[in-house]
């Protein structure tokens, strides 16, 4: 399954949530919701899609990445979300390593640079 063919059946006024490695826990999101990597430790039940290249995840992923790429497992999320989709959220993609964050800041100003239409990226408003 791709990315948009787990997204295909919602609302293009939806909201995605995608979770990364610093998510708060317990964590609670209604779907559309994406794991990256590590982040795939908050899955519960199944629910949404995890994708990422298993640096940081030792169980199996929906979406394996290989692991000798040179763009981040966000990038290649943000990348792969259908145009008619604006808005996200990016849970636990602040926090631990300085260069990951610029990556992860990097990732969600060229997803929206590259949208035709305005689109929205929030952050969590914690850093954990």
């Amino acid at each position: 399954m791709s990315i948009a063919d787990y997204l295909e059946p919602f609302s293009p006024d939806c909201n995605i949530s995608i979770v990364g490695p610093f998510h708060p826990d317990p964590f609670i999101a209604d779907e559309p919701v994406i794991f990256v990597d590590r982040g795939t430790c908050a899955r519960r039940n199944n629910e949404g899609l995890s994708v990422g290249d298993g640096d940081s995840f030792p169980g199996k992923l929906d979406i394996t990445l290989n692991p000798d790429k040179d763009f981040s497992d966000l990038a290649f999320v943000l990348d792969a979300i259908p145009r008619q989709y604006s808005t996200v959220t990016l849970i636990g993609f602040l926090g631990g390593r300085r260069d990951h964050e610029y990556f992860n800041l990097g990732a969600a100003q060229r997803f929206l640079k590259n949208r035709d239409e305005p689109a929205r990226i929030c952050f969590d408003d914690a850093i954990f």
